[in-house]
């Protein structure tokens, strides 16, 4: 199994989600943030539909897709998937394990 950290900072603002969203329904959409490896920093996006994923890093050979399903009943919050498709052959078809947190913006 392969373990991506993925540093994913999601900031809704306030009134974007309900206490009756489930974190699938409030993970949805594009996000932009900050790829910060070291030696290739600048802007990462990342692109949710459904339980598909999308991923672009700073350069552009860094990306992938995938299939994802969340765990909200676990603590921290887990998010396990397979990628589907990706520049390294290798990688394809593994697992990929991150955690998660959404928070509401201040």
């Amino acid at each position: 199994m392969i373990l991506l950290s993925v540093s994913l900072a999601l900031i809704f603002a306030s009134g974007c989600s309900t206490p009756t969203k489930t974190n699938s329904t409030v993970f949805e959409g594009s996000w932009t943030g900050r790829d910060v490896t070291p030696g290739r920093e600048g802007t990462a996006s990342l692109l949710v539909s459904g339980h598909t994923l999308e991923f672009h890093g700073a350069e552009a050979n860094d990306w992938l897709k995938g299939t994802f399903t969340l765990h909200e009943d676990t603590n921290p919050k887990q998010l396990t998937g397979i990628v589907t498709e990706c520049p390294a052959q290798d990688y394809v078809g593994k697992n990929v394990c991150a955690i998660y947190k959404i928070e509401d913006a201040p």
